[in-house]
């Protein structure tokens, strides 16, 4: 199942080993965006499957309020991805999973197939 995701990253080498990774694996990625606002104007557009977002973004610390607004929408999986997610949880606050920096492109490799999986039960189970 192909997904479309956000990248939401102001380091731009970062963002760009990330939005190969996901086209290599065959995934629509849009971004990267580098601030809460172009996030937001991103995910405005619709039909996001899953956000990858940085905590610190080049307007501050303002990647946890950008997880929170992406993962209020039930169709969107949100994974954050920051050498520092403290005060976060995964589980809470619709946040999917924490993937601390740096990573492994295998470690993004089987959040991906993971969440593509649960999609693609999802979706299953809504045309029984």
């Amino acid at each position: 199942m192909n997904l479309r995701v956000l990248v939401v990253e102001d380091e731009a080498l970062i963002a760009l080993n990330l939005i190969c990774l996901l086209e290599d694996l065959g995934h629509l990625v849009l971004g990267p965006a580098a601030t809460s606002a172009q996030a937001l104007a991103l995910a405005s557009e619709g039909g996001i499957d899953l956000a990858f977002v940085d905590l610190n973004l080049l307007d501050g610390a303002t990647g946890a309020s950008v997880a929170r607004a992406l993962a209020s929408n039930p169709e969107t999986t949100v994974v954050v991805v920051s050498a520092t997610p403290a005060g976060l949880t995964a589980g809470e606050d619709g946040i999917f999973q924490i993937v601390k920096k740096p990573y492994a492109d295998q470690t993004i490799t089987q959040v991906v197939s993971l969440v593509a999986r649960r999609r693609a039960d999802d979706k299953a189970r809504r045309e029984r």
